[in-house]
């Protein structure tokens, strides 16, 4: 993708946050998660972040976050495992073990074992 187009669409992202429902921010969110552009998934853990202070906890949150989490770049990995720690969700446990199990990176690692202390 062009930077123009990124730039237009980061804008409209902005936008629509700014005026959106929590399904709608969710559904972002959602699409950010599956694509493979390094930038829109920091796009989306920043989302993750905002939604996160604001107390939602929703399933679609951790949908996004396990779609981030399985992304080729360790700085990705290593803020959904922080962020999965602040999660408050049934199913978190179950998918830091997922996770941990296949992460090749020392400090994503160390992060996803600090993430699942925080839940015992």
């Amino acid at each position: 993708m062009t930077k123009k187009f990124l730039c237009a669409l980061f804008f409209f992202l902005v936008l629509s946050l700014v005026y959106a429902e929590d399904s709608t921010v969710e559904s972002i969110i959602l699409k950010l998660s599956h694509s493979d552009d390094k930038s829109l998934q920091f796009q989306a853990l920043t989302y993750i972040e905002e939604a996160l202070k604001n107390g939602n906890k929703s399933d679609t949150l951790l949908v996004s976050l396990e779609n981030l989490g399985t992304k080729p770049t360790p700085q990705v990995r290593w803020t959904v495992a922080r962020y999965l720690g602040r999660l408050e969700n049934p199913r978190v446990k179950e998918t830091l073990q997922r996770l941990l199990v296949k992460e090749q990176n020392a400090q994503v690692r160390k992060e996803l074992q600090q993430s699942l202390a925080k839940g015992d």
